[in-house]
């Protein structure tokens, strides 16, 4: 990179006094003596131009290649992570693994962007070696970046939307099925607002009469139930159901 630089000062250097010799010559012959200053302004600016697009081009063709080589080395090192996490994991060494496939998520948003297709795999990979380690709290905040980047990546109108929206959904339904690693009302809440967001996209890309509308419409219905059985309310109206016949949680005031 230095010679490079170097090289390229010295090529201006050299064709800046290349240039200043041919006007010095062009002023004594043609430009004073005739009076032609036009000549001499248009030749000043036609040269100006050909030395910068000269350079120009030399950069250009140093950052391209530049470039080619930093594609070539994260797209190599993304393989070789890839490779190497997915050999972790088929060994159970799942710590291990989720620390890699890290590392190829991050040379990946390097590569793709910020949010790419690609990134899927490498965080359900994640998902499931933390799941193996009972990393409840780094399952959860892996599904939801998922969530996220479904959404960062297809509008509503785009099936691939639902279809992973649907597999973070099952996922919070399990964990209230069976009761895995506490929080089993932020699940709810969780499970709560992707039967809402599935249906907004079923209303927008779905018959009227689709059976899809009126399971999600279901489901919604319950888990508000539910929800509102967790909250203050919800919670006095079951113990009440308790209390002998006649009794009452109501505080009467005089």
């Amino acid at each position: 990179m230095f010679f490079s630089t170097r090289h390229l000062i010295n090529n201006f250097f050299s064709r800046t006094i290349w240039l200043l010799d041919l006007l010095f010559c062009l002023l004594f012959d043609q430009g004073l003596k005739r009076g032609n200053y036009a000549v001499i302004i248009c030749l000043i600016f036609y040269s100006s131009l050909s030395l910068g697009e000269t350079i120009t081009e030399e950069v250009k063709h140093q950052v391209i290649e530049s470039n080619e080589s930093k594609s070539s080395y994260y797209t190599d090192s993304l393989d070789s992570y890839l490779a190497k996490a997915a050999a972790l994991q088929e060994s159970e060494e799942h710590e291990a693994a989720v620390l890699v496939f890290k590392n190829a998520w991050e040379i990946d948003r390097i590569q793709s962007g910020l949010y790419s297709e690609s990134q899927i795999p490498i965080i359900e990979n994640i998902i499931f070696s933390s799941i193996e380690l009972d990393k409840w709290d780094s399952v959860n905040k892996q599904f939801d970046y998922l969530e996220h980047l479904y959404k960062k990546l297809y509008d509503a109108k785009d099936p691939r939307l639902d279809s992973g929206l649907q597999k973070i959904l099952s996922w919070h339904i399990s964990i209230l099925n069976q009761d895995i690693g506490g929080h089993r009302l932020r699940h709810l809440r969780k499970a709560h607002r992707l039967f809402k967001s599935r249906l907004d996209i079923a209303r927008l890309t779905l018959d009227s009469q689709d059976p899809l509308l009126q399971y999600l419409k279901e489901n919604i219905a319950l888990s508000q139930r539910e929800l509102y059985l967790y909250s203050d309310v919800g919670r006095e109206m079951v113990y009440a159901q308790t209390l002998p016949s006649g009794a009452s949680l109501l505080v009467k005031m005089d």
